[in-house]
C-alpha cells in the first residue's frame, strides 16, 4: 500500500536509502517474478482507485487492523478497523457522488482482501532469502 504510488506503467519507481531505484528488474532477481507480478497487479488495482489524500491516509490504520492470526484480541481489532473503514466512506461521501463512493469503497475492499494472501507470500519469500 504504502510503496504502491510508485509502482506505475510497469516499473517501480522506488528509491532505496542509498540512493538506488529498486527496479522491476532488481525486484525480480530479488524477491522473484511471481511475487513482483503478484505486487504490481495489487498496485494497478489499488492505483486505479485514485484516492484523494485523505482517503490514502485512512488506508493505513485499516491496513493495519486487517485480521492476524498473532493477534490475541482479534475482536477488538475488528471493531478498531470497522471504524476506520466508516470514517473512510464518510470521507469517500464528502467528496464523490454516493454512487461513486459506494463502487470505489467496495472496490477498495475487494482489493484489501489480498493483502492477507500477498502478505504471507512475502513472508515466505523473504524467509527464503534471509541467511539462518
Amino acid at each position: 500500500i504504502k510503496h504502491a504510488p510508485l509502482i506505475r506503467n510497469n516499473e517501480s519507481y522506488i528509491m532505496l536509502q542509498n540512493g538506488l531505484q529498486y527496479t522491476r528488474q532488481w525486484m525480480n532477481k530479488i524477491i522473484g517474478e511471481e511475487m513482483v507480478e503478484i505486487m504490481f497487479e495489487f498496485a494497478k488495482k489499488f492505483n486505479e482507485l485514485n484516492l484523494t489524500q485523505e482517503e490514502y491516509a485512512l488506508i493505513f490504520p485499516i491496513v493495519i487492523c486487517i485480521k492476524d492470526k498473532t493477534i490475541n484480541d482479534q475482536e477488538t481489532v475488528h471493531h478498531i478497523q470497522c471504524c476506520y473503514l466508516y470514517a473512510l466512506y464518510t470521507q469517500m461521501l464528502a467528496t464523490r457522488t454516493q454512487l461513486e463512493a459506494k463502487t470505489i469503497f467496495r472496490n477498495l475492499l475487494q482489493i484489501l482482501s489480498f493483502l492477507p494472501l500477498l502478505n504471507e507470500l512475502q513472508e515466505k519469500k523473504v524467509g527464503s532469502i534471509i541467511p539462518e
